[in-house]
C-alpha cells in the first residue's frame, strides 16, 4: 500500500498540474507594451504617409492649374 499511495498522490499532482495548464491556455492576455508600442507605430505611419500623400495631390493640383494658366496665356 506504500507504494500505492504515492502514485496516487504523483498522478493527482500531475492531474492538477496539468488542468492549471490548460486552464492558462485559455486565459486572455493583455498585450504587451512591446506590441501596443508597435501598433502604435504602425498608425503614426500610416497616418503620416496619409497626410503626404494628401499634399502631393494638392501640390500636383497647384501645379496642373498653373500649367493650364501658363497655356491658356500663350
Amino acid at each position: 500500500m506504500t507504494t500505492t499511495l504515492p502514485e496516487k498522490h504523483k498522478q493527482e499532482l500531475k492531474a492538477h498540474q496539468d488542468s492549471q495548464n490548460k486552464s492558462k491556455m485559455y486565459e486572455r492576455k493583455e498585450p504587451s507594451k512591446e506590441a501596443e508600442s508597435i501598433t502604435i507605430g504602425r498608425e503614426v505611419s500610416r497616418l503620416k504617409n496619409q497626410h503626404d500623400n494628401w499634399l502631393f495631390d494638392q501640390q500636383m493640383k497647384m501645379i496642373t492649374e498653373e500649367l493650364k494658366e501658363f497655356i491658356n496665356d500663350k
